[in-house]
């Protein structure tokens, strides 16, 4: 019997073993790139659910990028399968469900990381300061890196694409500065940064 045609009694089968199963890690975020065979004129006929490992339904977000390549993007919270069910006018498309396996984190590959830089030491107010992430020893795509600065002002965060972490904040003080993989600390995390004028 071939995916979706019907079964014994009318029932819809499908044999999961010819559908592939990507692989995720608990809370880390989910980017999902997908060629649905659908282009712009017809997205507003299409939709998303993410069905969790409990069978819990829940709209998905179904981002239009070009083409007909779509992006879904979801945070999975706990281990198990993971459906991304689409449909076309109500009617699941070809290719649907798309499964996903999350898995949990591994608290050893936060040991990996190292993080130096200056920007670990010592600050200046309203100045980009800088450290960089060393994420080379863990697998790539297994994870997901969170930095959090914390003190007498707000920070601006960004990343730029060599691993560099860069942070402004506008007044002085003691900040502490959070690097976390898949939700646990790095070595030496927190850092204790004095930042001044």
């Amino acid at each position: 019997m071939k995916n979706g045609e019907n079964g014994e009694n009318g029932q819809t089968r499908q044999k999961k073993s010819q559908i592939k199963t990507s692989t995720a890690t608990v809370g880390t975020p989910v980017n999902l790139k997908l060629n649905l065979g659908y282009d712009e004129r017809e997205r507003h006929n299409l939709s998303s659910q993410l069905v969790n490992p409990r069978g819990q339904p829940a709209h998905l977000d179904l981002k239009f990028l070009q083409n007909d390549l779509y992006l879904v993007q979801f945070n999975p919270s706990e281990i198990g399968e993971y459906q991304v069910v689409i449909k076309n006018n109500g009617t699941e498309i070809t290719g649907s469900p798309f499964l996903l396996r999350a898995e949990a984190p591994d608290p050893e590959l936060a040991k990996k990381l190292s993080a130096t830089g200056a920007g670990l030491v010592s600050g200046l107010v309203d100045v980009e300061n800088r450290f960089t992430i060393d994420t080379s020893r863990v697998p790539a795509g297994g994870g997901n890196v969170a930095v959090d600065v914390r003190g007498p002002s707000k920070a601006s965060i960004s990343f730029t694409p060599n691993d560099e972490c860069v942070y402004q904040v506008s007044k002085d003080g003691k900040y502490y500065v959070t690097i976390k993989y898949n939700g646990e600390h790095i070595p030496f995390s927190p850092f204790t940064v004095y930042v001044t004028k």
